[in-house]
Order: C-alpha cells, then structure tokens, then sequence
C-alpha cells in the first residue's frame, strides 16, 4: 500500500460516508445503514487517501469504493474534499489504484452533456468524445478520467436504483486502458446488475433492452389488457379521469353478472373464482392506485366494489363477503391515514350515508367498525357524538322490539365510546348511561367503570339491581352474580364474598364446579363434608350433580346416576372411574340396554355402533366373557340379519 492510501478503518466510516453525502445525488448511493453493511460483503472495500502534503496521516481527504470481481474491479464510488480539489491528488490515486488492482477498472458517469449535433456524431462513433465540450459538470468528470487513461463506452447503460426509494438513472461505463467490446459490456453490465444492485431477471433483462422494444412491446400488451392500460396512464397522470373510473366500476359489475347470471345467484361452487377476480382488482389496482397516491380515486372504487358485491345474493359459507370486508376496511383505514381534510371529509360522509340507509347485517357491521375506528380529530369527533346520540334515540322510540333493543344499546354503548374519547368528565358519562339503564349492556359498561376506578361499593350496587331488574334471564342473572361474587372479592369483604359464592354454587349458576371448588377452598378439610351435604340438599333437584359426586369421589352416587339415566352414554361417559370398583354393575347395565337395542329393527352403522358398544364393553373386568356370550347369541338369534352378522366377525 503506498504511504498516501489504505484501507479505510471501520471507525473511520462516519467521515468517509459524509464526503459521499457531500459529493454524490441521493440517487447514486444507499443509506447509512445499508452502505455501512456493506463493509460484510467480502468483495467490497473502502480506501482512503490524506494529501501528501499533509502531516496528519490519519486526516481523510479523499476516499474510494470498490468492488473486487474475479475479471473486473468496479470503482462505485470516488470524491474527494473540496479542498483539496484541484491539486492532482485524484489523478493520483486513480495511479495507485491501477496498479493496486490487476485487472481492468469500470467505473460510471453521467452522459456527457452535448448540443445535437455533437450527441448525433457521438452515437454514430463519428467524433471523439475529446471534442465534447467540458463546461458542465459530467463533461469535466469524464475529461479527468480519460485524462487518467480512462476510456469512455458508448453503449447505453441504465443503472438500477441503488437501494427502495432512489431512482433508476441514465449512466455510461469507462473503463481503464482501453474501450471494451459490446460483449464484454454487456458481461460486465450484467454482473453489476446481479452482485452490486441485487436485481432480479425481470428487472435486469428490462434494464438491458433497447428503449424502442420496451415500448413497441408495451404498446403491444398495453391493447390487449386493458386492466393494465388504465394502470399505466395513472403513472403519467394526476389521478383517474372519469372515463377511467367508469371502466373499473364496470370491470366490477362485468364479473358480478359473469359469476351471477340470469338468476341473480352465485353459487357456492362459483364464490372462489368469483372472489379470486375481485380481490384481484383489490390487491392490484386499488393498491397501485394507493401506491401512486391516488387516494380519492381508490376510496370510490373500494366503495364501489363494497356496495356492489353487498348486494349480490350468494352461498356465502366460506365468508367471502367477510373476507372482502376485511379487506376493504384495511384499504380504508390506510386511506384514512394519508388522507387530507378534504378526503376525509368526504369518506366520513359516505360511511354516515351507509349508515343511515338500511343495509344487510354484512355492511351494517363494516360500516359500524370503521365509523368508529377511524375519523378520531376533534371535528369528526363532535360529529360523530351528534349522530350516535340520533342513533340511539331513533331507536329508542321503538324499544319493544328484540331488534330495536340490540340497536339502541349498541349505539348508546358507540356514544359513550365517544364520550370518554371527547375527554368527557365521568359524572356526563354516568347520567347519560343513566338514560338507558334498562338495557343490560349500558350498565355492564358503568359497573366495569366503577371496578376499574376501584368504586365497589357502587360497582356492587349496581350488580344487585342488574340481578332485580333481569331476573327473568337466568344467563344474564348468571353472569351478574358472578361479577358480583368477584367485586366482593376483589374489596376484601370476606363474609359477602362466601355468601355469593354460595348463592352461586346453589342457584345462579347451581352445580359449576368451578363455583363447587373455589367455595370449597374457604373451608379446612374437617368441616367441608357437612357442608357439602348442605350444598347437595340445597341445589335444586333438576340440576346434572355428576360432576360434583365425581370431584369428591362420591362413587356410589355417582353409579346410582348412571345406572338411572337411559342409554349408554352415561356408562362411558364415567365408566372410567368406575369399571374398576363397581364392574358387576356396568357389565349388567351394558346386557340391559343392548338387550333393548336388538330389538329395533336397524342399519348397518346402527350394527357399527352397537360393535362399538361390544369393543367397550370388553374392556371391563369381566367383560370379556360377557361380550362373547352375546355375540353367540346374537349369532344364532339375528342369522338372517347378514350386516349385523358382518360386523359380529370381529369378536
């Protein structure tokens, strides 16, 4: 290494990546980040030079990037600080690297700026790129490299955006020594392609062809699909014209009628192609327009395909439309993000219209979500207060009905949301749930409130009016008291606390063992067996107690259950635990009920079941013998029933 360059010290970078900064368009280099790591890759490597006038041989004037291919070194990138331009420090490290590197040198340069006449004398090889006027800036960098014996290529190079974000740009390749032949550019240009810009094979072989077949191949594919015409004349316009729009919405309504036809139905067996094409258009277009910032223009087709495929009548069992609602209110809530106050505006008003006309549970529940989810500044706040406080009483006024009811709680519950959002003191939030109190829901929300504002005592309340006022519904009494045995829990008041567990486990939720066992952990282990008798005499006699005499290992009860219930299912359900100690039992219960079964008339998979019943059966202690004792006689007295007798082959 000669004394002015060496390889760059990795904590050197900071100071060599600000001369890039400094020197080089955002489009021909990568971002910190990404040019930083680069310092992995093996091939790659960053030299820097210090003037040799200078004494500080740690000082960093200059820097070059390299890499380093079996056939070729590519120099990326070359600057040096302003200061010391001018002074042949370049020259010579393109000297040093020359020799430094064995074999060629290629580098890019922005095409020499020319008037026509000398641009058209160039592309026919008619003029020497020495008579190009040096005045700009590209003209006086290619004149410094071919003063270094660098040679300029005249073939045309495109050089792929250099990282996400950063433009493809219009570049030449010099080389040292000499020019190189088409062939072995074009080695050289498909190398840079694949190892220094990560390109792929659609993108390198666009990159490679000739301007004038890129357009006459796109002219020719651009009339034969039209989807893809209307998406190329959104990049060299503002948005869609409304002949364009028109086109897409008709797309849409064209696979509508293609998977419908005449009876106005798309089948089960149609929905998946049916799907595939919409979504086509949802996952393309829709999101090229996106793409392209064509918002307004996106929000309408969304909304065209939402409205029109809500209408369509179909066997929706796989939750197509779900799955397109989905989809539509992700493309929305995008759209609601990068939207200006106009197109908010507008996308509010068209949710609220959808809102208000009546419309099937499918939209009702999209619209309803993304009504509430999106649209959160102060002004659409206010909005939406005003409406969901309509809502509600629109509702109100016909609360008679099971429908009207689930309405008016559901938008008096949007209300509140918004309350709480607005920033609405809790005192406002209370009178109005006051207003609705009749309906369950409003005063489940107040009494979570309570319990996370740690109010229990108006928590519990609350809970004990909810268990008055909705007595006749045993699942909403269930789930009152249940809140209300853990609000007392959660206080610390002990002795109401077991009182509602008791009044759990014997009424409102009579024979949960979850219930069963937390009760049971409040008491030592030499006072539960009376209790737990107390508990039987207390639960109501028509409640299942078998899970309870299992949990305390009530066996004998738990057989008298069993052997009292008709059919088999109970035997297995608990024959588990019991064929050990009461098999005698089971084994006569199993000869009774398939003594009764026999005598029905019955199919093959009935002749299945009752084999299944056998196999079971067997597995008692003592079974064996019994099973092999009906089968013999089922043999005899059943000979004419040959299904049965196919099924018996397996005893």
């Amino acid at each position: 290494m000669s004394e002015i360059m060496r390889k760059m010290k990795p904590c050197e970078f900071d100071r060599v990546f600000s001369i890039m900064e400094r020197s080089f368009p955002k489009d021909e280099y990568r971002t910190y980040e990404e040019q930083k790591q680069l310092l992995q890759e093996e091939r790659y490597s960053i030299y820097v030079a210090h003037h040799e006038a200078e004494q500080n041989h740690d000082k960093i004037d200059a820097f070059l990037a390299v890499w380093q291919f079996e056939d070729f070194t590519f120099l990326e990138h070359f600057a040096t600080e302003p200061d010391v331009r001018g002074k042949g420090l370049g020259s010579l490290i393109l000297q040093e690297a020359v020799q430094l590197f064995s074999n060629r040198i290629c580098l890019e340069v922005e095409p020499p700026q020319t008037d026509p006449n000398i641009s058209n004398a160039i592309s026919t090889n008619a003029i020497s790129t020495n008579a190009i006027s040096t005045n700009d800036t590209s003209n006086r960098r290619i004149a410094f490299y071919e003063r270094n014996n660098f040679f300029l290529n005249e073939y045309p190079y495109m050089q792929p955006p250099i990282t996400k974000g950063r433009n493809a740009l219009p570049l030449m390749i010099m080389t040292s020594g000499t020019r190189i032949i088409k062939e072995r550019f074009e080695q050289i240009r498909e190398k840079l392609y694949r190892e220094v810009y990560q390109q792929d094979e659609i993108l390198t072989t666009v990159y490679q062809a000739q301007e004038t077949d890129v357009r006459n191949f796109l002219i020719r594919i651009l009339r034969e699909d039209t989807k893809l015409y209307s998406r190329f004349k959104l990049l060299s316009s503002q948005g869609m014209l409304p002949e364009d729009m028109e086109s897409y919405q008709q797309q849409v309504n064209h696979i509508i009628e293609k998977y419908a036809g005449d009876k106005q139905f798309i089948s089960y067996h149609d929905t998946f192609g049916f799907w595939q094409e919409i979504q086509e258009i949802l996952a393309e277009d829709v999101r090229f327009l996106l793409q392209e910032g064509h918002f307004a223009d996106a929000f309408i087709l969304v909304c065209h395909i939402f409205t029109s495929v809500a209408a369509v009548d179909m066997d929706d069992s796989d939750g197509t439309k779900g799955m397109l609602a989905a989809q539509c209110m992700d493309l929305w809530k995008e759209m609601e993000q990068h939207a200006d106050e106009q197109l908010k505006c507008r996308m509010y008003r068209w949710f609220t219209k959808q809102l208000n006309d009546t419309a099937s549970d499918y939209v009702e529940e999209s619209m309803e979500q993304v009504w509430i989810e999106l649209f959160t500044g102060d002004e659409f706040i206010n909005k939406k207060l005003a409406f969901s406080k309509c809502k509600a009483q629109e509702q109100k006024v016909d609360s008679d009905s099971w429908s009207a009811r689930y309405h008016v709680q559901k938008w008096a519950l949007y209300h509140i949301r918004l309350l709480e959002a607005s920033g609405c003191a809790f005192a406002d939030i209370v009178a109005y749930c006051r207003e609705y109190w009749e309906h369950a829901d409003i005063r489940k929300y107040f009494i979570e409130r309570c319990i996370l504002q740690k109010e229990y005592a108006q928590a519990a309340d609350a809970l004990l009016e909810s268990m008055k006022m909705d007595a006749g519904m045993p699942g909403l009494v269930r789930q009152f008291s249940t809140r209300l045995k853990e609000v007392y829990q959660m206080s610390g008041n002990t002795e109401a606390y077991r009182k509602q567990l008791w009044q759990l486990v014997t009424k409102d939720y009579a024979g949960n063992l979850e219930d069963f066992r937390e009760l049971k952990s409040l008491y030592i282990k030499e006072e539960w067996p009376k209790v737990r008798e107390k508990i039987f005499l207390a639960i109501p006699g028509h409640v299942h107690m078998e899970r309870l005499y299992q949990e305390e290992k009530l066996y004998d009860r738990l057989l008298a259950y069993v052997l009292a219930q008709k059919g088999l299912y109970a035997v297995q359900q608990y024959e588990g635990v019991l064929k050990e100690i009461y098999p005698k039992q089971l084994l006569v219960k199993y000869v009774q009920e398939l003594g009764d079964m026999v005598q029905r008339a019955a199919d093959r998979r009935h002749y299945q079941e009752w084999a299944a019943h056998l196999k079971r059966m067997a597995q008692i202690p003592g079974g064996q013998e019994e099973v092999q004792k009906i089968v013999a006689d089922w043999r005899v007295r059943y000979k004419n029933r040959p299904a049965m007798m196919e099924e018996l082959k397996q005893f």
